[in-house]
């Protein structure tokens, strides 16, 4: 399979707690390699993967979580890019952040 993607666009501020999920594991080959899901974001149409912001999960796990943060201005476009390994089985996908705005809306 390709990969998978979902945008928004967001109020200004803090993304922290990056946590992906699949219904279904990815597994492992036959050789007992573990197949992955990497989910990514990208901002503003860029082709390239905020670094450091990623959340991986490989094999038997459901679930992954990027304790980091990423800072976004307000308006910014932001793309949550999902890509399978080779071989991992098709499944419903998941992720969530936390968002801290900058400033209290009116």
């Amino acid at each position: 399979g390709g990969a998978s993607g979902a945008s928004a666009h967001v109020v200004g501020g803090t993304f922290s707690n990056f946590t992906c999920a699949v219904s279904s594991p990815p597994g492992t080959t036959g050789g007992g390699t573990p197949r992955t899901w990497t989910f990514e974001v990208v901002l503003n149409s860029s082709s390239t993967p905020v670094a450091g912001y990623q959340c991986v999960i490989t094999g038997s796990q459901r679930q992954n979580k990027n304790p980091g943060s990423i800072t976004v201005g307000a308006g910014d476009q932001l793309v949550v890019r999902a890509t399978p390994s080779s071989g991992a089985p098709s499944t419903r996908l998941a992720w969530s952040a936390l968002h801290t705005p900058a400033a209290t809306l009116p």
